[in-house]
């Protein structure tokens, strides 16, 4: 969690102090989510990112329990992350001479890491994860671009997927036998609870 915060203000910082930064606000809805199956997990995302050519590398933030009560001691669940974004593929139309190019399209693929803040209430006697209020993952993700405006300063939107795979031993849930969700009944050490994101985000940068 310490080298998250510490990687996410290094990356803030750099981006202030330097041209062309990009920057992502939007919303994460859960499609499925084997280590908390009944959740609603939708909320607000941000990302700010440092571009290196066809990359970006980029600090990321999402409230995951903005529309879901069930979270242990009111705090909420949160996540952390970074990621490295590659441009698989970027066209552009409708260029004018002095006049730039008024709309693009593209597609990304992104792999990074984060953690998780908070717990979720599963049920009466359980909640995810039960040992700590922290869980680690890893993620790759995939998706479209679309810009609305390439010159002077990129504007656009993003549709992406993120498959994310989570440590089951970092769970230790507590409910045991059949009557648990599935995807967390037990302590099943080095097995992996996985997530399937959608995102929808406004960026604006290169």
């Amino acid at each position: 969690m310490r080298a998250v915060t510490i990687l996410a203000a290094l990356l803030t910082a750099t981006a202030t102090a330097h041209a062309g930064p990009t920057a992502r606000l939007g919303m994460t809805i859960a499609l499925a989510d084997q280590g908390a199956p009944l959740q609603h997990q939708v909320g607000p995302m941000i990302g700010v990112g440092i571009p290196f050519g066809r990359f970006v590398i980029e600090a990321d933030y999402a409230l995951l329990s903005f529309m879901e009560p069930d979270v242990v001691g009111g705090g909420g669940m949160h996540r952390f992350g970074v990621n490295l974004r590659a441009d698989l593929l970027r066209r552009t139309n409708h260029c004018f001479v002095h006049f730039g190019c008024a709309a693009g399209i593209g597609a990304y693929a992104e792999v990074g890491a984060g953690i998780r803040r908070g717990q979720w209430h599963i049920d009466a006697n359980t909640k995810s994860p039960s040992g700590a209020d922290r869980q680690r993952e890893l993620h790759l993700g995939f998706g479209l671009e679309l810009d609305n405006r390439i010159v002077p300063t990129r504007l656009g939107w993003q549709f992406g997927v993120r498959f994310t795979a989570a440590p089951r031993d970092d769970l230790m849930v507590a409910c045991r036998g059949t009557g648990c969700p599935g995807g967390v009944s037990g302590s099943d050490g080095g097995e992996l609870d996985l997530a399937v994101l959608i995102e929808w985000m406004f960026i604006v940068g290169r």
